[in-house]
């Protein structure tokens, strides 16, 4: 039994595979990208919290205190303490922007690989159209050659059989 020849359509599954082979290898996928994700909320999870700040800022006063003896040493303390927790916040609010910066990121590069498949989408689509074309101009093709081929052998059969009544040729 003869191999069979590789139809078009065959072909073009095959390039779309190689295609979206080649995709998934330069962009980032729907899962990596939520692992990211996941992976700098777990970071945000481990900064203190307001309540835990609050604990802190209590426990440190309770000592302070305790241990200082002046006003005016408590008053230090507690400026320190505030300083301290004003550059807290300001590290929350920096990560909460860098977060923001990655969704932005991630919404972005996300709009151009549809971008960028949306016109590869297109593109094969046009070689798909031009593709079905040549097939259906080779199909055509091949039926009028068979036409003339069929056509040819009557006329062999045709001038046999004359040649046999007439004598010139005879029955092999």
């Amino acid at each position: 039994m003869p191999a069979q020849k590789p139809t078009p359509k065959t072909n073009l599954d095959k390039a779309l595979k190689s295609f979206e082979k080649k995709l998934a290898a330069k962009f980032a996928s729907k899962e990596e990208l939520q692992e990211g994700l996941q992976a700098i909320e777990k970071k945000l999870s481990k900064l203190a919290s307001k309540v835990e700040v609050q604990k802190a800022t209590q426990a440190l006063e309770e000592k302070l205190v305790a241990q200082l003896a002046s006003k005016e040493e408590l008053k230090e303390g507690l400026r320190a303490l505030e300083e301290k927790l004003v550059a807290q916040l300001a590290s929350k609010e920096e990560v909460q922007a860098f977060r923001m910066e990655f969704l932005q990121f991630k919404d972005e590069a996300t709009q151009k690989a549809d971008e960028r498949f949306d016109i590869i989408m297109q593109t094969l689509d046009k070689m798909y159209g031009k593709l079905e074309t040549l097939s259906s101009d080779k199909a055509a093709a091949e039926h009028t050659f068979q036409r003339h081929e069929n056509r040819l052998d009557n006329h062999e059969h045709r001038l046999d059989t004359l040649e046999i009544k007439s004598g010139v040729k005879t029955e092999s």
